[in-house]
């Protein structure tokens, strides 16, 4: 079960939120005084601690939008800090993912479901890898041969994440939570890693399994209703692939919702989930079959009085002919 409880001053204490698999932005990002209390405290920009549960990976961002712009960090669970101020992101958080991983996993991989690419628009070489930790030794090794200036960052400018995981890059080597981050989740196209200021400044990343089975968590406070479906300057759309949709991060002009206020977005529609849409699906064909096998004993009932009377509309009709040929006196 994904779980970050994060509290508005150091060392764990104060206002706290609890949450689940989910994205919170702004305004959305409340806390509560104790576990009797409601969501009315404002953590927007106050978030001093945090604690990553097991199986648990979370990214904060200084600024609404994905970007290292304003600082990010990722957090692998278990994890805590005593005070974001640490590793530079304290009383700064205005955006945050959580996502579940699969901690254990009996099933052994070796597909490449991570694709980097050194040119835009998945130009240049390209690079694939699977699931694992790939530090700078690594990336610069046979395995995956990622090109690079002497002892710089690693040229990666576009990449595609497939459906079902999770990639995290890093700009500092050994997967340091002091330096900026970047969290995706597959299925993903990003044309332009300069979008999130994120150009030929990979050291070290991560592929990690979406652990599907996690659930929501427990004790959520509001989700963002936005959730992650627009941001300043980097609209996101969707391709309809054989797998499902993938998220395709396009340089479109900023979404009015984008940069306005987040108290003042309205939500946008939110589709059913696809298994709420077959439930009701479900539920819609039970009702017409039942509707039709009525409709059928109803005619049948019909047919059956018009072919063989009653008793008593026979008997009526044999007094009628009866009177009728009586002679008259």
């Amino acid at each position: 079960m994904a779980e970050v409880t994060a509290y508005r001053d150091a060392n764990f204490a104060g206002p706290f939120a609890r949450w689940g698999v989910g994205s919170w932005r702004g305004a959305s990002i409340r806390g509560k005084r104790d576990a009797l209390s409601s969501y009315n405290e404002d953590l927007d920009d106050e978030i001093s601690s945090i604690r990553v549960g097991a199986g648990t990976v979370v990214a904060v961002y200084g600024d609404h939008s994905e970007g290292i712009g304003g600082g990010s960090r990722v957090l692998i669970g278990p994890q805590s800090v005593a005070n974001l101020a640490h590793i530079g992101m304290g009383d700064k958080i205005s955006l945050v993912r959580v996502f579940a991983f699969r901690i254990h996993d009996s099933i052994t991989t070796t597909d490449k479901t991570i694709q980097l690419f050194s040119g835009y628009n998945y130009g240049g070489s390209r690079r694939s890898m699977g699931r694992g930790d790939y530090n700078s030794a690594r990336l610069a090794s046979s395995e995956v041969s990622l090109m690079r200036s002497t002892g710089g960052p690693f040229n990666v400018r576009s990449a595609k994440i497939a459906e079902g995981f999770l990639a995290v890059f890093f700009t500092d080597d050994n997967f340091s939570d002091t330096g900026d981050a970047l969290l995706f989740a597959g299925p993903s196209n990003i044309p332009d890693l300069a979008r999130f200021g994120f150009i030929d400044r990979l050291r070290s990343m991560r592929v990690l399994i979406v652990d599907e089975m996690a659930g929501p968590g427990v004790a959520i406070s509001p989700v963002d209703p936005r959730d992650a479906r627009h941001r300043a300057g980097y609209a996101q759309t969707y391709m309809p692939t054989s797998g499902g949709r993938v998220r395709t991060y396009s340089a479109s002009a900023p979404a009015a919702s984008a940069v306005a206020a987040p108290s003042a977005v309205a939500a946008p529609s939110v589709a059913p989930a696809p298994s709420a849409t077959r439930n009701i699906k479900t539920v819609l064909v039970i009702i017409l079959v039942v509707l039709l096998v009525m409709c059928g004993m109803i005619t049948h009932i019909c047919h059956i009085c018009h072919m063989n009377p009653s008793a008593s509309t026979r008997n009526l009709a044999n007094r009628k002919t009866t009177r009728t040929q009586a002679p008259m006196a």
